[in-house]
């Protein structure tokens, strides 16, 4: 009889990775069907330095991820006339279009689950872990802000421990993975394809504006696909200056998105002080996409209209006056000023806060949404079959939401109605909610 060997061993006995074992066991089939009669099988001979070549390869995604120009000169910054020159181009395509039909996207990279301490910010040291978890999120709106897109919520694993019984078709975001947590072109690709299905059943025509880097290049089999929507690309660096997305819209989704973490953050030290639970309770993945899709619709229609105005893209005619809004106007409504306040008295309420509010909230400034410099490209290639292990262990270590049994759902659905039906009128309105849960009871 033979020994059993573990995955471990057999990645250490011949000096590769974990999931390197599992995807040659996954293909054992095709490998087995090879004999040695079999002729015309030419013997692979990988690159002579194969290191330099899986570099190269890193090198140039990074070049793509990162709005890169890896062939020709760069491009110069435009001049104040020529920005203008565009506005008004803009002002005049977009004129052809409702103000609900024109709409903008853009991807943004966070930190989801770092709090604000500079320790873990910055540094790596005894006890601290340099926190690095980073997703793309990917929004799109409408100029009105009567209509935003379902998020794209960009993880580096496919199938996260934590959500193994989830059906992700019913997740709040459009899920989507790749090992780098980077935007891809074939992911954009398949978001323009959703929003051109959400137009078409609604027998509409829009426009999407969307930045020009490199991991937005249309496919030519979505190309044909796109008949509800136009897309046009703003011109090379300006979406700073145009792009309203850049103008208020994820800054807005992540002022909400870092409350909620913070508020969670709290929460889970409570309940160790208090004695509810002996162990901190992680921020899973999980968590993360539900707190994402619950900022995302925190993001009002009022600031959305206004970073449209901020960027005088669209004609004084649908600006009613024509002017642009400053910075601080963009964010006129009372909530976003009452939820800075709240997000610096929560700050001020964990241990090793040490970040004040505008660090903590533009911390991702300078992170590439996709982007290694060289030496991490180089510390990578290095450390390769070291880093699926770790990857491995993530996974392995981190806990399963318990699976929901019909019955443990329907007990959980009546105690909330019950709940619902003992408060008084200080509770509020509850009609709706109760509208809901019935309708869910009778499933």
């Amino acid at each position: 009889m033979y020994g059993v060997i573990s995955l471990g061993r057999l990645a250490q006995k011949y000096n590769v990775g974990k999931s390197t074992i599992t995807n040659i066991l996954r293909e054992s089939d095709c490998w087995l069907t090879i004999t040695e009669s079999q002729e015309n099988i030419k013997k692979f001979r990988g690159p002579k330095w194969p290191q330099l070549e899986d570099a190269l390869g890193l090198w140039i995604d990074n070049a793509l991820n990162t709005k890169q120009d890896i062939d020709g000169e760069a491009e110069s910054t435009p001049s104040a006339e020529s920005i203008e020159s565009d506005r008004l181009a803009l002002q005049q395509l977009l004129a052809l279009y409702n103000p609900e039909d024109i709409w903008n996207g853009d991807k943004t990279g966070l930190f989801w689950k770092m709090e604000p301490s500079r320790v873990l910010a910055r540094n790596s040291l005894s006890g601290h872990k340099k926190e690095k978890s980073r997703i793309i999120i990917f929004c799109a709106t409408n100029a009105t802000g009567s209509e935003k897109m379902t998020l794209t919520f960009i993880h580096k694993y496919k199938t996260p421990r934590i959500m193994k019984n989830i059906n992700y078709k019913n997740l709040p975001v459009y899920y989507s993975w790749n090992k780098k947590a980077w935007m891809q072109v074939s992911i954009f690709n398949v978001i323009l394809l959703k929003l051109n299905e959400i137009m078409r059943r609604k027998r509409r025509k829009i426009i999407f504006l969307i930045d020009n880097a490199p991991v937005h290049l249309i496919l030519d089999e979505t190309q044909e696909k796109l008949d509800s929507i136009d897309v046009k690309f703003l011109p090379p660096n300006t979406t700073t200056k145009l792009q309203p997305c850049d103008a208020g819209i994820i800054h807005s989704f992540k002022c909400h998105n870092k409350r909620l973490f913070i508020q969670n953050r709290i929460d889970a030290y409570d309940d160790v002080q208090d004695g509810i639970v002996e162990e901190l309770a992680d921020y899973t993945i999980y968590d993360a996409l539900q707190n994402a899709a619950e900022a995302w619709s925190m993001v009002s229609p009022q600031t959305i209209s206004n970073c449209w105005k901020k960027t005088g893209i669209l004609l004084p005619s649908i600006n009613e006056t024509g002017e642009i809004p400053d910075d601080d106007s963009v964010f006129s409504d009372d909530s976003f000023d009452m939820d800075i306040d709240e997000i610096k008295a929560l700050i001020s309420q964990l241990p090793k806060s040490d970040l004040s509010v505008y660090e903590y909230l533009h911390i991702e400034d300078e992170m590439p949404e996709g982007g290694l410099t060289d030496f991490e490209i180089v510390d990578t290639i290095r450390n390769a079959n070291k880093e699926e292990e770790d990857m491995s262990d993530e996974i392995e270590f981190t806990p399963t939401l318990e699976k929901v049994s019909p019955t443990d759902a329907e007990k959980a659905i009546d105690k909330t109605m019950k709940f619902l039906y003992e408060q008084g009128p200080e509770f509020g309105d509850v009609n709706e909610e109760l509208k809901v849960l019935r309708k869910l009871h009778k499933k």
